[in-house]
């Protein structure tokens, strides 16, 4: 052995004794970092405070989707997952596991899928396109339902390839099965209960407004606030929903002449025309002139048939005074309360 080596063993193996009795341990009695920070987690995995992973690759025709899960699978494509197969090839398989749980009496599934739709898909695609050597890396968890929409919405929140509608629709069903009320889902989730109620209202919006749209990737939560304030109006209401309807048919003659059919901007412009009365210029009534200079000082116009606007040049040259006075004679010469 080594001089240097037999030095640095034979330090290690000195006891207290040999050392001398008042002798301060030396460093190398105590254990690694790396140990310690090892022996921990495992002291907290067997406490409870930590799930140890299961990953594990399967055939993806083992798992299913969670009913629940917030991405719509029938919406996927290969356009829509194109850089994750992209990506899948690049790396020589899936590079992030997806999460999912233990199905208990299916006969066709051993999983079901809480994060990781797209994942499925991509993998699915591949191996039905001459890529057979990959499988689908899973991570195995035990999760309850509420736990599961959780971890679901937390990986997919910021996704851009999740749209508005699709989370606001889960959001709506989360808040029916697992929370008291909207505060409380804004507080587990933790997001500000403003917004939180900007989503929902995209999911009570009407269904034949939903169905004016040509696909549901484009409703935004923008439309909801634009036109939630129509269609929670009776007075509106009618209107909105009836032009809802011609938009739909008109969707579909368009499709079923292979025609491109009309895009959300388009949706939205027809839709809020249906709501909006046309601007139309108030009839002007009368002018008055200030005194000093000649200038217009007061104009009287009709807005509609039960108002009349008075409108002030502050650059006529008149004195406070003479605007009162002007104002008054305006309002005698042409209100009429009979």
């Amino acid at each position: 052995m080594a001089k240097g080596n037999k030095d640095f063993f034979g330090k290690i193996g000195e006891t207290r004794d040999e050392q001398g009795a008042d002798a301060e341990p030396t460093n190398l009695r105590v254990p690694p970092k790396r140990l310690t920070e090892r022996q921990n987690r495992i002291g907290q995995i067997l406490a409870g405070e930590i799930v140890s992973k299961a990953m594990r690759w399967v055939e993806p025709e083992q798992c299913r989707m969670w009913e629940r899960h917030n991405r719509r699978y029938d919406l996927l494509n290969e356009e829509r997952c194109q850089d994750l197969i992209e990506g899948i090839k690049a790396h020589g398989g899936q590079h992030t596991p997806a999460i999912v749980r233990v199905l208990e009496g299916d006969e066709r599934h051993k999983y079901e899928v809480i994060c990781g739709a797209r994942r499925h898909w991509a993998i699915s695609w591949l191996r039905a396109n001459n890529y057979t050597q990959y499988k689908f890396l899973i991570d195995v968890q035990n999760l309850t339902d509420e736990q599961a929409f959780r971890i679901s919405d937390s990986e997919n929140r910021h996704r851009k390839d999740i749209c508005d509608y699709e989370r606001a629709v889960d959001y709506q069903k989360a808040i029916d099965l697992y929370y008291r009320s909207q505060q409380d889902m804004a507080d587990r989730l933790e997001v500000s209960p403003s917004w939180l109620s900007r989503l929902l209202d995209l999911a009570r919006m009407p269904e034949d407004i939903v169905k004016a749209f040509p696909d549901i990737t484009e409703l935004r939560v923008i439309h909801a606030m634009k036109l939630k304030p129509y269609y929670s109006n009776p007075k509106t209401r009618d209107n909105l929903l009836a032009a809802a309807l011609e938009i739909q048919a008109e969707q579909a003659a368009l499709l079923g002449s292979g025609a491109t059919p009309l895009n959300g901007v388009q949706v939205m412009a027809k839709l809020t025309r249906s709501v909006k009365k046309p601007v139309t210029a108030n009839r002007v009534l009368g002018t008055f002139a200030a005194d000093n200079t000649g200038d217009r000082l007061i104009t009287v116009t009709r807005d509609g048939r039960n108002h009349i606007d008075l409108k002030i040049n502050l650059r006529s040259g008149a004195s406070q005074d003479e605007i009162i006075a002007k104002c008054r004679e305006a309002i005698i010469a042409h209100i009429r309360l009979d």
